[in-house]
């Protein structure tokens, strides 16, 4: 350890951070870490000093270090060598890592290698000789940038120049920078403190000497405003800074990073989190708790505990996880937290589970140990999938929802980067260690401790599928001292029994304490501890009468099914991590006909299943003979689950459905109202409503879809309507934006948002002038939101309303909607939808198990490669699955599958899962083993969906030369696959399916198969597709058109069947119920599958099979 670390470390006793510091760094391969012991406090060991034994921890970390080892620490760094104007390596990643939050990554990956080596888990080095890799690669970023910083910011020069010079506006305008560069800072820390790396601690005091540099310029005034951006923790990575040089420079500089707007109404014992993106604050809170342990700060300490009161006993759910949708709910409202699919994040819990550490070890107390154990067990390892790596950003509440997983080398979302670091840390508060040189045993988990004055530990059990530890003790020299173990919240009193070497200890504790043994401890002794668990239902903090079951601290949930969960393992979309595929109706899931305190008697064990298997029974609605099954949620994988159920009576039954039934007839009636209406950030719905903007965005914010920008326009059909308003929906916690709303250029509102219902949404109703509808065109009213302050909407819906009451009199809803119907314009060509004869569905609805994975059946490989692209001049990338048993002794056909407007390489396998499809046709012998390809239909530098994807069409025309010149013989390269067109076919959604239609028809010579789902407005007119119907009727194998008759874009395909019937070309033309959306393509890409490549097929049909 360095003398001014030791010293620093005496010097501030009183602080954790000098307890932490001193007592986890040390030198790689040099022996223990030295120690220093402050009174009055206790302090965690080591994770050198613990070694994790089998169990569902040890197995999670080994597929920790199975995801880290996918990763490329040259793409990672790459950021970093271009702000430093190095030539990168590799390219960087994707995703977040190229949307602005550049860099970010790599300092958790830092973290994650050096928490991973200390943990032990590292027994081949290969961990250890990346972290060495990576701080020599930004030893050279930091001497080339000559200033000491070390980032991957875009235009970090520009950036940080203004900072400096005063505009800390600039930090708004861009995505969170000082939040990125304090994962550089955290990293850097880890690797010193953690790993003993002595460079990492020369990086960290360069890297924080500039920040002291930038800062320094500013006037109180300024810090606290560009404080109002999310700034991670950069107050505790500066007082870690302080602890290890000692230097008051840095302390100081740690202090300016204090917001004020939230620490203050915290000195005050003030809650008011309400509204606020939550792991915004956390990191600011664990950073004021270091201060205050530095400087025995008490009101500062107090703040700190006052925070972690008000989160976890009022605003946590039973898992341990909190917020919906990023931001704190009303702690007397979590009704949001069960209707949206963005349940608490999984990088709060993380953050939290660190301030515990931080004040349990000021202030060492059984109900931190508590609060610890249950977000461990239920958040944070149900995070990680154990089997196939992968980690989890939401975790919804929403009944029957499902969870989003990462996939390696696309994702890299906060809650990837938190992911990683995870794992490493469960050896972290098992154990602890007090003032007077007792023991504190604070987990049940199985586990070695290695103390430095020859003591060891070795925990021993099957926890939690059997209630009880054992400790077993090799000891050098016998000395007295008191172990410590924790009486949990779960464990009534008396029930807790402890035997040392076989005999009984008589222990008063209580639940939620700690039970004391005192005695002079020898070699061979041993504790064996009875933990009895039971069953107990825990309401939401709000009260309501939505409550969990809980066997001890394990949080039980019900397996829903895997089906319909698209993007259940995430691309790399912008907003991938979501879970948005459909929700299950409120009022269509599991209701318990009982109270909270019968309830647990209704829940009986049901070994048959497994270990912590149980049933509910007796009180289900719809009742069900054989209950429900229960097990751990933190086994529950790749399926939706309900974990929250709500407790009723069968009048109040009968009151719920009765008001459902008038929120139905309400919706009936709004919608029997409406003119028109567009969803906004939905392809379809802006497609058809001729959306046009400036420096617009467009996002997810409490389960709903939003838009914003400086202008934001649709363009809407009022019919004939004489009388009409316009409905918008904004979300009630936005406030300072101000903007105009023109229709047809006339202003008819001033709206100014003013954060007037936070955690909700608010309606604003507009009148339309009746000039404006009477000059208008055909009906046609161009809505515009022009920004005046900052920015206008995010507009959550927008629709024009009929204000005649006439309208709607004396008709059912169902009528009135029905007569409307014909008034929407598909595509916005202002055609409506008009079936015909034709028009039919000819192949019945596939299981919904369709794409689900099947246990046991084999499985084909998916993987994401790059290829060189001369056609845009970068190198691309593209998604490849090759079958079950792939061999080069044979060769393959393949099927091109593109996709639409607003996706990527991934949106196929997000929207339908391809593999999976393919994989169970195979196991059936319903298809043919084929290669599947999605490359990326936008053939430019810039391939991403992002901004106004519309503005991207003319790259998709590009693609052509791509796929023909560059994709293909990518593919021809380097798998084993037929050449020919025969065993070549092209298939796409959407503006894909246009594409397949454009390229393929013009292109026979190459392939013979063809498929187009809902065919965007990109498609060819009919006679330019088919300018040879002769030379189409002897080379086309199979032409499949399909179509929801709920699609807008319907006529398109239907201009397409009626050429090719006119003409005489064998076709298939589905038209099934759906709309433009997944489960169309899933299940019309289910049926292509299974004709394509196959000898003995059928030839087309005009209409039909």
């Amino acid at each position: 350890m360095p003398p001014s670390l030791v010293l620093n470390s005496i010097r501030h006793h009183r602080g954790f951070i000098g307890v932490i510091i001193a007592t986890v760094a040390f030198a790689a391969r040099a022996g223990e870490p030295m120690q220093v012991d402050p009174p009055g406090q206790a302090k965690l060991f080591p994770l050198s000093a613990v070694r994790l034994l089998p169990g569902p921890f040890a197995d999670a970390a080994q597929a920790n270090r199975q995801y880290l080892l996918a990763h490329d620490p040259d793409r990672l760094l790459a950021p970093f060598l271009r702000e430093a104007g190095l030539e990168p390596k590799k390219p960087p990643y994707p995703n977040w890592e190229s949307q602005g939050l550049d860099g970010h990554t790599a300092g958790h990956y830092l973290s994650a290698l050096a928490l991973m080596i200390a943990a032990g888990d590292d027994a081949d080095g290969a961990l250890e000789r990346r972290l060495d890799d990576m701080l020599a690669e930004l030893e050279r970023v930091q001497q080339a940038n000559g200033n000491g910083y070390l980032g991957g910011v875009p235009e970090s020069g520009e950036l940080w120049k203004a900072v400096a010079a005063g505009d800390v506006g600039q930090v708004r305008r861009r995505w969170v920078p000082w939040y990125n560069v304090h994962k550089t800072f955290a990293g850097l820390r880890d690797a010193y403190v953690v790993a003993g790396k002595p460079l990492a601690r020369d990086l960290l005091v360069n890297l924080a000497d500039w920040c002291v540099a930038i800062i320094s310029q500013l006037d109180d005034r300024q810090m606290q405003q560009m404080l109002s951006v999310e700034y991670g923790g950069m107050n505790e990575s500066l007082a870690d800074v302080y602890a290890i040089t000692g230097e008051e420079k840095y302390l100081q500089a740690a202090e300016r990073f204090n917001h004020r707007a939230v620490i203050d109404p915290l000195l005050r014992s003030e809650d008011k989190l309400t509204g606020l993106h939550a792991n915004t604050q956390i990191p600011k809170i664990i950073g004021l708790a270091e201060i205050a342990a530095l400087t025995g700060n008490a009101e500062e300490a107090a703040a700190a505990r006052f925070f972690w009161d008000a989160v976890t006993q009022t605003r946590s759910v039973a898992f341990g996880g909190n917020s919906v949708s990023e931001h704190f709910n009303d702690p007397r409202d979590f009704s949001g937290l069960i209707r949206h699919r963005e349940g608490p994040e999984s990088c709060n819990t993380y953050n939290m589970l660190r301030l515990t550490e931080k004040l349990f070890a000021a202030e060492p107390q059984a109900r931190y140990a508590d609060y610890y154990e249950r977000a461990l067990y239920n958040h944070i390892l149900s995070t990680i999938d154990p089997v196939d790596p992968g980690y989890v950003y939401f975790t919804p509440l929403r009944p029957q929802h499902y969870r989003v997983y990462s996939t390696p080398e696309q994702c890299f979302w906060c809650c990837v980067g938190t992911g990683m670091e995870n794992p490493g840390r469960y050896g972290q508060f098992i154990y602890a260690r007090d003032a007077d040189g007792g023991l504190y045993v604070n987990l049940f988990v199985p586990s070695v401790l290695t103390v430095q004055d020859g003591l060891e530990i070795r925990q021993e059990n099957n926890f939690p599928q059997q209630p009880r530890t054992k400790l077993t003790f090799s000891v050098e020299n016998s000395t007295e001292w008191t172990l410590r173990i924790r009486h949990p919240w779960w464990t009534p009193a008396g029930d807790m029994a402890i035997r040392v070497n076989g005999e009984p200890i008589a222990t008063d504790s209580q639940p939620g304490s700690y039970a004391a043994v005192t005695r002079t401890w020898a070699d061979g002794d041993t504790v064996e501890i009875e933990l009895p668990m039971h069953v107990t239902a825990e309401p939401l903090p709000d009260g309501s009468d939505w409550v969990a079951i809980e066997y001890g601290p394990i949080v039980l949930a019900a397996a829903a099914g895997d089906d319909d969960t698209p993007g259940e393992r995430a691309g790399a979309g912008r907003m991938a991590h979501v879970a948005d595929g459909p929700m299950t109706p409120l009022d269509q899931v599991p209701s318990l006909l009982t109270t909270v305190e019968q309830l647990p008697s209704h829940v009986v064990p049901d070994p048959t299943d497994g270990p912590l298997h149980f049933r509910i029974k007796g009180v289900v609605e719809p009742p069900t003979a054989e209950g429900i099954v229960l097990e751990p949620f933190y086994q529950l994988h790749h399926q939706r689950y309900q974990m929250y159920w709500e407790l009723t009576t069968r009048d109040q039954l009968q009151q719920r459905r009765e008001a459902l039934a008038a929120a139905e007839r309400a919706r009936a009636a709004r919608d029997a109202a409406t003119l028109d209406a567009v969803k906004p950030g939905e392809q379809q719905s802006e497609t058809e409503h001729d959306f046009a903007g400036d420096e617009t965005e467009t996002g997810i914010h409490n389960g709903r879809r939003w838009r914003h920008g400086r202008r934001i326009e649709y363009t809407l059909d009022a019919g004939d309507a004489t009388q009409a308003e316009l409905a918008v929906t904004y979300s009630g916690d936005d406030s300072g934006r101000v903007f105009d709303i023109f229709a047809n250029d006339t202003l008819v509102a001033t709206q100014e948002l003013t954060g007037e219902k936070r955690g909700d949404f608010v309606e604003k109703r507009y009148a339309i002038p009746t000039s404006v509808l009477a000059d208008a065109n055909d009906g046609r009213i161009t809505i515009k939101f022009v920004a005046q302050r900052w920015l206008a909407g995010g507009v959550y819906d927008v629709r024009l309303l009929t204000t005649d009451s006439s309208a709607t009199d004396e008709k059912p809803a169902s009528d009135q909607a029905a007569e409307r119907a014909p008034r929407r314009r598909g595509a916005g060509f202002g055609r409506p939808i008009e079936l015909g004869p034709d028009d039919k569905q000819v192949f019945p609805e596939p299981p919904a198990s369709i794409n689900a994975v099947r246990e046991g059946d084999p499985r084909g490989r998916l993987e994401m490669i790059e290829y060189d692209s001369t056609t845009v001049g970068v190198r691309r990338k593209m998604q490849v699955y090759t079958p079950p048993g792939y061999s080069a002794d044979r060769q393959y056909p393949v099927l091109y599958l593109l996709h639409g407007i607003g996706g990527d390489e991934t949106e196929w396998q997000r929207f339908a899962t391809p593999n999976v499809l393919l994989d169970n046709l195979l196991a059936d012998g319903q298809a043919v083993p084929m290669i599947i390809v999605m490359p990326n239909g936008r053939a430019r530098k810039n391939d991403r969906a992002e901004g106004n994807v519309f503005e991207s069409a003319p790259a998709f025309a590009v693609f052509e030369q791509d796929l023909l010149n560059d994709v293909i013989p990518a593919i021809e390269a380097r798998y084993s696959v037929h050449g020919d067109r025969d065993h070549r076919a092209l298939a796409g959604l959407s503006m894909g399916g246009g594409q397949s239609l454009n390229f393929g028809l013009a292109h026979l010579d190459r392939f013979a198969w063809i498929g187009a789902f809902s065919a965007a407005p990109n498609t060819m007119p009919p006679a330019e597709l088919l300018p040879d119907p002769g030379a189409a009727k002897e080379q086309l194998k199979l032409l499949w058109l399909s179509c929801g008759n709920q699609d807008g874009l319907i006529s398109i395909s239907q201009d397409v069947h009626q050429h090719l019937k006119q003409a005489g070309i064998g076709h298939v033309w589905n038209v099934d119920g759906h709309g433009h959306d997944p489960t169309h393509w899933r299940n019309n890409l289910y049926y292509f599958l299974q004709r394509i490549f196959k000898s003995d097929s059928e030839p087309n049909q005009p209409q039909s099979e």
